[in-house]
């Protein structure tokens, strides 16, 4: 109770005003909390390379949190700098807090900022105000230690959803190799077919030249027969029936060679569809493992990405005053048409992680005509992939943006690493 009653004489100044208490001035035990929660992992790398701080730049991760935290209940130079930056990281919690008079109002806003995901820096704001109580402050320390172990099983699922993708990916490489060894060996058996067929048709060939010789050599004794004696002649007719019915075996085993012929010509023709099919299929294959590897990316980016990396929008003087609606897509309204049902959350969680805000429209029949216009008045920029949409509504949309004068982005799928493109471009 002494303690409390120093602190609460400590925050207040001359007139009577409550203001924030410094980071060394708060109870010991809630800077591990306040250093862990607050700061990411960059933020840690990014002091630990001062070299007023003294940390040895072999020092982990955990390394760096504990000197940290040694450093913060210290009133030294180094705790004030970093009470600074801390300070400038969470502004805009800081101001939200300094509206709050009394702990019914602190603890209101609190319960907001968790359901909005605001807990890094609502955590910061309320340690260090001035007018929360010692019970309220144990009690959003509590609730912060608890989200700590929300957070950590959440990362656990995403992380083997991530290992699922990527057992996926592993399988379909091994169908993907296991369809070009089928392919290369109903190549190889196409080329075979395709040699015998020509050793078939040379010998075709050279029975049409016998049977022409036959046919001359017929031709001479039929001659030689009306020239000799009567006594030669039915001789000659019995050798002419002999020739002619060899002449008709030499033709029917011809006919069979041409049936046999047009069949392996069928059977070759029907190998070549079949290869081609495959080869249609292995490239549809192939385009969908390239998709896969960049949604694979997109996600593992997601997941590795903690939403303190350093934004372009630092340069716009809405973020320097502390007016900025979102970074990157800076407040503006995203209309999907088209896409994925079951991708709607993931398309809404990309477009408003960066700082944008989602509307979709299906496309299709499911919502009228006369909707369209109303959500392209309040659009700033349309995304549409052409691959869950038809060309006539795809065509409709366009000439609808153009009648608008908004941004139209055209993408090629409707996959997530097609979306960080096409944002990409509104961006620019």
């Amino acid at each position: 109770m002494k303690g409390d009653i120093e602190l609460v004489e400590e925050s207040k100044s001359c007139n009577g005003r409550s203001v924030r208490k410094k980071l060394w001035q708060l109870e010991q035990r809630y800077h591990c909390s306040l250093i862990g929660i607050c700061l990411s992992r960059n933020d840690l790398r990014a002091f630990s390379q001062r070299k007023s701080y003294g940390i040895s730049s072999k020092a982990n991760d955990f390394e760096i949190h504990q000197h940290l935290t040694g450093i913060a209940s210290l009133r030294s130079t180094q705790s004030r700098v970093l009470h600074k930056m801390l300070d400038h990281k969470y502004s805009q919690a800081v101001r939200r807090y300094s509206s709050c008079s009394d702990d019914e109002a602190i603890r209101a806003q609190w319960e907001e900022d968790q359901r909005a995901g605001r807990v890094a820096g609502a955590y910061w704001a309320i340690m260090t105000s001035g007018v929360c109580s010692s019970r309220l402050l144990d009690r959003v320390y509590g609730d912060s230690h608890m989200i700590s172990f929300e957070t950590f099983s959440s990362q656990l699922q995403r992380n083997r959803k991530v290992q699922d993708l990527r057992s996926k990916l592993l399988k379909m490489k091994e169908q993907a190799a296991l369809k070009q060894r089928v392919f290369a060996d109903e190549s190889k058996l196409r080329e075979e077919t395709a040699v015998q067929l020509q050793l078939e048709r040379s010998e075709m060939e050279a029975l049409k030249r016998e049977m022409s010789d036959l046919a001359a050599v017929n031709s001479l004794l039929q001659k030689e027969i009306s020239q000799n004696v009567p006594q030669a002649l039915t001789k000659l007719r019995n050798e002419l029936e002999r020739l002619k019915s060899q002449n008709d075996d030499l033709k029917a085993e011809n006919a069979q060679i041409l049936g046999e012929c047009k069949g392996l010509e069928q059977q070759a023709d029907k190998s070549e569809k079949e290869a081609g099919d495959q080869l249609k299929n292995l490239k549809e294959l192939t385009l969908e493992n390239h998709s896969l590897k960049a949604e694979l990316a997109t996600i593992e980016a997601m997941l590795r990405s903690d939403g303190t990396a350093v934004s372009p929008c630092d340069d716009c003087g809405d973020f320097s005053a502390g007016q900025c609606i979102g970074p990157d897509l800076c407040g503006k309204t995203i209309l999907y048409v088209g896409g994925r049902h079951n991708m709607i959350c993931h398309y809404r969680e990309m477009v408003e992680n960066r700082g944008g805000n989602f509307l979709h429209h299906d496309g299709g029949r499911e919502n009228s005509r006369q909707l369209l216009p109303k959500m392209l008045n309040g659009a700033d920029a349309v995304l549409c992939p052409v691959d869950c949409i038809s060309h006539d509504a795809c065509s409709r949309v366009k000439k609808e943006c153009k009648k608008y004068q908004k941004k139209f982005v055209i993408m090629r799928s409707s996959g997530l690493s097609s979306l960080a493109r096409g944002l990409g471009m509104i961006q620019v």
